[in-house]
């Protein structure tokens, strides 16, 4: 198991502020698109953390050098699977000795430790470079006087700075991107200690990585409260419903501990019921 004294802060360091993230997230005005991306980053840390968690022989069934010849064979024996768990896999090796060089205490972890713990901080990064956007449009939209139900001047304000949102997305993207290869890293790293073949893992890693949500999220109990509320289709449309169950879930939201905007609670709502509508007519 992870040597306690050199990565337990820097963990849960990150475990609290990406809680806080999230739910600053929810409650801006795109969060609906940018929802599944953040919970996407959020998922990935969590299964890093698991990675560092498991109890594992104290030694591997597999030599390193032995295992790495053994996943490089199974990646090329398994057209379009190879490339979906590790697209730069020649990279980590460097990754890992660069590591070591500048983070002196990683030199106690195994390989599959330190690549989850990279794999934690990128997917804090990537979720933390997400609402930073989501901040940020937020702000450009109080200094122009934009109200959060003023739809039509809020889309065309996204207009106006599409190339800004477009360059921001991508770059957190492609940390994201980085942070679920190094995820697969760890895990196929990690499966030297198990009794089983190569191209069974791979399998395995490939589906974890393609599989969406899978993770509770902090606003769940609260979101899920509010839908059900909501499917009872008692309201003609999606933003009347909003109004009137506002208060509702605020006294839920509170009686089970979790800490929502007030103010922004509505909009959340609102867009909550609208990706339900819009997942619910096309059959998702």
């Amino acid at each position: 198991m992870i040597t306690e004294q050199v990565a337990l802060p820097f963990i849960q360091q990150r475990h609290a502020d990406i809680q806080r993230l999230l739910s600053e997230a929810s409650v801006t005005r795109l969060w609906l698109d940018y929802e599944r991306r953040i919970e996407k980053g959020f998922e990935c840390f969590s299964q890093a953390c698991d990675v560092l968690s498991r109890h594992l022989p104290d030694k591997a069934l597999t030599d390193g050098r032995v295992w790495s010849e053994s996943i490089a064979l199974a990646l090329r024996a398994l057209p379009g699977v190879g490339k979906s768990v590790m697209q730069y896999q020649k990279d980590f090796g460097s990754i890992l000795r660069s590591a070591r060089h500048f983070w002196k205490e990683a030199e106690a972890l195994d390989d599959h430790e330190l690549l989850a713990l990279l794999a934690l901080k990128e997917s804090h990064g990537a979720v933390n470079d997400f609402v930073r956007l989501l901040a940020q449009f937020d702000r450009f939209a109080d200094e122009e006087g934009i109200g959060i139900r003023e739809d039509l001047k809020e889309a065309a304000l996204r207009v106006e700075r599409a190339t800004w949102e477009r360059l921001e997305a991508a770059y957190a993207g492609r940390n994201l991107d980085r942070a679920i290869e190094l995820l697969a890293a760890a895990r196929l790293s990690a499966a030297r200690f198990e009794p089983r073949p190569a191209t069974q893992i791979i399998r395995e890693v490939a589906s974890m990585n393609g599989r969406k949500g899978g993770k509770t999220k902090p606003t769940d109990p609260v979101k899920n409260f509010a839908l059900e509320r909501y499917k009872e289709k008692r309201w003609p449309s999606a933003r009347k419903a909003s109004f009137e169950l506002r208060d509702e879930v605020f006294n839920f939201s509170k009686s089970v501990g979790i800490r929502l905007s007030d103010d922004n609670l509505q909009t959340t709502m609102h867009r909550w019921f609208l990706r339900y509508d819009k997942d619910t007519q096309s059959g998702n």
